[in-house]
């Protein structure tokens, strides 16, 4: 539905502009230069690949468009051959745009968002499972793709790009769907792209070293999973792990409700009360005074003892407290998250995303409390991305497994020996380097014992290995089939 430029440019602060029409219809927004037509807004976003800025000189052949920049020299350079205005950040000018153009899609659908470093996946599909199970309409947005009710669409990235997410919130509209269940990355939030949502809920997981390739520090990466909690409204509500030491600064600005929650007794704090923890799972309850949610999961490890408490909180302010218990012991993890295999021989291979130093020191922590006998570790790091992480990883990986396997994961255009000369750096001892990641879980398999755990890291649900800038098949959950067929 055509708008007029006037009513559109009423939402926006135009800092100066040149040639303006405010009386032309307009027929489409896009940052894309591909998608510009007659009567269209293009807004000109600095990419990391390409600068918008670059396609204006290309659209002035077209009629009645309006261009818009955040770059004063560009403005200054164009403002006497093409219709043009100047705003102070294009990328949250765009979020307006498209939300008023497409009359708020988001009104009227609670949407629960997840930031943090690691857990995002799991808290969304824990939460997502448990509302379909009490039969509501519901959307979920991550990292494993995009669902509607029981519907899969393939994702790009975990948070889409603002346009991508307007039409999703379009299209939810449209259908009916209730609760949209989204993974905010610090990516999207720094980029604007979900500026346009009222969150419900908001939930921080932790803040641990990742993506300091693009936010350069941990200062400036806090700043942006920061900005979703600032957003927050009086009548939404805020769910942290109070045992990260990031959790007062994500506060700091919050007018929302706030729950905390802590393996501690802390004062106004929920208190984690474990009460037992296995192989099998987990049985624990959540106390706030004389108040106690029970839960019974087959969900391993402590942090899925955390991740499951963040789901309890958030279907409690839902106003489906009675049916917490029932859900959570139903529930199932996401594919690749703390997912066990039984092998042959008695022992336990567990296949997890595990890709930052943080995640990797939890998991492999949490499966040396399950088991006496030995904790196996395969593992890599990522090539083209942040490298301080590598000797860290390695490091924890030494300290806490009673044996590494260095391999790839993803080394896309690096040489993959080089990576793990990075991650070995500083081991000593008890590791191997086996490069080809098949061969690498192979061997872990066939080395294992009853008993014994294997942590196969780093790739979790991926079904392909990005080598150079191809994605190549590849699924260590049919590695380790494989050789569980060769014990």
């Amino acid at each position: 539905m055509p708008q007029k430029l006037k009513n559109l440019i009423n939402q926006i602060e135009i800092i100066d502009s040149s040639n303006l029409n405010n009386e032309i219809d307009i027929h489409g927004i896009s940052d894309d230069s591909r998608e510009i037509k007659d009567n269209f807004i293009f807004v000109a976003v600095r990419g990391s690949v390409s600068n918008g800025n670059d396609y204006i000189e290309k659209l002035s052949s077209c009629n009645s468009i309006l261009i818009i920049t955040d770059d004063k020299q560009v403005f200054d350079l164009h403002k006497s051959k093409v219709n043009i205005a100047l705003v102070e950040n294009s990328r949250l000018t765009l979020s307006k745009l498209l939300n008023f153009y497409f009359d708020f899609p988001s009104r009227n659908i609670k949407t629960i968002g997840i930031t943090g470093t690691n857990g995002k996946t799991t808290v969304s599909t824990l939460l997502f499972q448990s509302l379909r199970l009490l039969n509501k309409n519901v959307a979920l947005i991550g990292t494993n793709g995009i669902w509607i009710n029981d519907e899969k669409k393939e994702a790009t990235h975990t948070t889409p790009s603002v346009k991508e997410l307007i039409l999703l919130f379009k299209e939810f509209k449209a259908i009916g769907i209730e609760y949209v269940i989204m993974e905010v990355s610090s990516h999207s939030l720094d980029q604007h792209r979900v500026e346009f949502i009222d969150f419900d809920i908001a939930i921080f997981t932790n803040l641990t070293r990742d993506h300091l390739d693009y936010h350069i520090t941990m200062e400036n990466y806090a700043k942006a999973k920061k900005m979703l909690f600032d957003k927050l409204s009086i009548n939404s509500l805020a769910i942290l792990d109070s045992d990260d030491k990031w959790a007062e600064f994500m506060l700091s600005d919050c007018k929302a409700e706030i729950r905390k929650l802590s393996f501690a007794k802390k004062v106004d704090n929920y208190a984690i009360k474990i009460i037992n923890s296995g192989i099998e799972g987990n049985k624990f309850e959540i106390e706030n005074g004389s108040d106690v949610i029970l839960i019974d999961s087959p969900l391993l490890s402590n942090f899925n003892i955390m991740n499951l408490s963040f789901v309890a909180l958030s279907l409690d302010f839902l106003g489906f407290r009675s049916e917490v218990s029932d859900l959570l012991s139903k529930v199932k993890g996401p594919e690749g998250r703390m997912e066990k295999v039984n092998l042959k021989n008695g022992a336990i291979a567990v296949v997890d995303y595990a890709h930052t130093p943080d995640a990797l020191e939890k998991a492999l922590k949490s499966l040396k409390e399950l088991t006496s006998k030995r904790v196996i570790s395969v593992f890599g790091c990522g090539g083209d991305r942040d490298k301080g992480k590598r000797k860290l990883m390695g490091n924890i990986s030494n300290q806490i497994a009673n044996l590494s396997i260095v391999t790839s994961d993803n080394p896309r255009t690096e040489n993959p020996k080089a990576i793990i000369d990075d991650i070995i750096v500083e081991m000593k001892g008890n590791f191997e380097i086996i490069v080809d990641r098949k061969a690498a879980i192979k061997k872990a398999v066939l080395l294992s014992e009853s008993g014994d755990i294997i942590l196969i890291a780093g790739k979790g649900h991926e079904k392909y290995q990005v080598v150079g800038t191809e994605k190549v098949f590849f699924d260590d959950f049919d590695e380790i089939k494989k050789a569980n067929l060769e014990l």
